[in-house]
């Protein structure tokens, strides 16, 4: 599939800047999570099927893709970053603008208003985890085909995310969300000495619910194996998936 054809699974083309399509009023021009298929789909393939050749054929097209978002990152600050975030010199790395899903419909959450509340405030943590993890899976993949590899981006869009919501080493991340520790701990966004005060809030939060999972569409299937990670590192028989 040449990379001028690529269209992301699940952005339509007439919501899609980057796939060509119409400019529209709440056009979902860089969706984190379902645009990022883009790297994620042909990796994961790679992976199972141990098969380059879908590498070589979608690299172009993942190439593409992070370029849109970190063109986004550098080029564009939404409000919150405006009045300050702790990023630092990292800010051109932290994606806070564009129309996202975000971690879409949590449980109990309204379709309606957390599309107006994206709208205002475009979901950061999400968009920039994505970022980074992209940006980390298109270092991989150049390195499977002996291209050169823009390791230095994946670096700064990870700490870009670190400087900008990971508190207190790992104890609070983002909104403090169950969804804001699985994708941390999902995507290898922490140290290691972050990683079991992050799972141990993870847990705290699926207690403080009754023993219930909240996550939306995008952490739902990362659940398993963070919570297999929560599992042997606090030994929380507790925790029910």
């Amino acid at each position: 599939m040449a990379h001028r054809n690529f269209r992301p699974v699940s952005t339509g083309r007439e919501w899609s800047e980057f796939s060509g399509g119409r400019d529209q009023q709440y056009a979902f021009r860089s969706a984190a999570g379902w645009g990022d298929t883009a790297v994620m789909l042909p990796w994961t393939l790679h992976t199972y099927y141990d098969d380059l050749e879908i590498l070589r054929r979608q690299y172009p097209s993942m190439c593409v893709w992070v370029d849109s978002i970190a063109r986004i990152a550098a080029e564009s600050s939404g409000l919150v970053r405006r009045f300050g975030r702790r990023a630092g010199h990292l800010e051109c790395y932290v994606v806070d603008t564009g129309m996202h899903f975000g971690e879409w419909l949590r449980p109990g959450e309204n379709m309606v208003a957390q599309m107006m509340r994206n709208k205002v405030r475009p979901p950061a943590e999400v968009a920039t985890a994505y970022f980074a993890h992209s940006s980390r899976l298109l270092a991989r993949a150049a390195q499977q085909l002996d291209h050169h590899s823009d390791a230095e981006l994946a670096e700064q869009a990870r700490s870009a995310y670190r400087a900008a919501f990971v508190q207190e080493d790992g104890v609070r991340i983002g909104a403090d969300r169950q969804d804001d520790y699985v994708r941390a701990l999902a995507f290898g966004l922490l140290e290691p000495v972050e990683q079991p005060r992050a799972a141990a809030r993870l847990a705290a939060l699926i207690e403080e619910n009754g023993g219930h999972l909240a996550t939306g569409f995008l952490s739902t299937p990362m659940l398993l194996s963070v919570c297999a990670f929560l599992y042997r590192r606090r030994n929380r028989s507790r925790v029910r998936l």
